[in-house]
């Protein structure tokens, strides 16, 4: 094995691990979007709460929330 061959191996790896780490990070955020959305559909919690814990507008939770398959209304 040449040093080349080396290097490219661990570039390689660096960006396989830098990939996995994104993806856990999209899960946890996939996860707790989820989350709010079925606290919301039971009634348990305010849309708008659950839109200002994502960062996103009321609208926008609406329709994220359709998205995900959860239709209960959340526009009053």
């Amino acid at each position: 094995m040449c040093i080349t061959e080396y290097d490219e191996q661990a570039f390689v790896n660096g960006i396989r691990e830098e990939g996995r780490q994104e993806g856990r990070q999209e899960g946890r955020e996939e996860g707790r979007a989820l989350t709010l959305y079925s606290l919301v559909n039971s009634g348990n919690l305010k849309p708008d709460i659950a839109a200002k814990e994502l960062g996103i507008s009321i609208h926008e939770f609406e329709i994220a929330m359709k998205e995900a398959g959860m239709n209960r209304p959340v526009s009053k």
